[in-house]
């Protein structure tokens, strides 16, 4: 996970936002994982927003859901979806909904006051990462060089 944090700290320092960042969008060769698709990025310049509608439904943060104005921080949302997803060997949120569009349904719904339920079980560094990932509010969910010294990345590569 540090490789693709370490990927996408790049692509956010250079002003680029990837907008589909999921587990598919991972390429995996001789122990190496790279940032694939860019289909949907976009490059925003300044304190530039995309408002457009883009990515992988079950990966899409809050905001991108509901047409607001968003920034890399997205993309760090798309970040605890795929720890989510890698941490329960399920897709991400199937915990509330089975049926993918409900949670997404569900997940468009939330306030800025409100807190994602974290599936039970998890390890407490997966916990605390998720937390701060998948915080409602955007400007709460910290960068990648901030999430790089988190305790679950500490030590790994």
């Amino acid at each position: 996970m540090k490789e693709v944090l370490l990927g996408v700290q790049y692509i956010h320092e250079n002003g680029i936002i990837h907008r589909d960042l999921n587990v598919d969008n991972l390429l995996f060769k001789n122990d190496v994982v790279k940032l694939g698709d860019f289909g949907s990025a976009v490059m925003l310049k300044g304190g530039q927003t995309a408002c457009d509608v883009e990515g992988t439904p079950g990966y899409m943060a809050p905001e991108v859901m509901n047409g607001v104005p968003y920034d890399w921080r997205a993309d760090i949302w798309s970040l605890g979806c795929i720890v989510m997803q890698m941490a329960t060997n399920k897709s991400p949120f199937s915990y509330i909904c089975l049926n993918p569009f409900g949670a997404v349904n569900y997940l468009s719904k939330l306030a800025s006051t409100d807190v994602v339920p974290l599936p039970e079980g998890l390890h407490p560094h997966v916990a605390s990462f998720l937390e701060k990932t998948l915080s409602v509010t955007p400007s709460a969910r910290p960068s990648c060089e901030i999430l790089l010294h988190h305790p679950l990345l500490v030590g790994t590569l």
